[in-house]
């Protein structure tokens, strides 16, 4: 099969159409949708970033609500495995305590001291 730039399918919106505006530059900062651009990149940034963490080691927090004692369990091999241990300790745990808040964190390297 050949691919037959005519046709309305091959389009990258078919059946629209065109405004004889040129497509904007997403490299473009600047003018009325730069904000929008920028909240964008900043946006897929985070959640690049957030997805490889979800590979790194993680911790379980345990916070009392009452006296504010915190307890941490690991590290976990990956941010499931962790939430898995949280909510199997919850289960086990909060039942019987209540004001026990359980949450999973990434297990960062430590800060050289200044």
């Amino acid at each position: 099969m050949f691919f037959d730039a005519s046709s309305e399918s091959a389009l990258p919106h078919a059946g629209q159409p065109h405004t004889g505006q040129p497509f904007a530059d997403p490299f473009d900062l600047t003018g009325d949708d730069a904000r929008t651009r920028i909240n964008r990149l900043l946006v897929e940034n985070l959640v690049r970033e957030g997805v490889q963490d979800l590979d790194a080691p993680h911790l379980v927090v345990c916070t009392d609500l009452e006296d504010g004692t915190v307890s941490f369990q690991g590290p976990y091999a990956d941010a499931l495995t962790a939430v898995l241990a949280a909510e199997a300790e919850s289960g086990d745990i909060a039942p019987d305590i209540s004001g026990l808040r359980f949450t999973v964190a990434p297990l960062l390297p430590p800060r050289p001291l200044d």
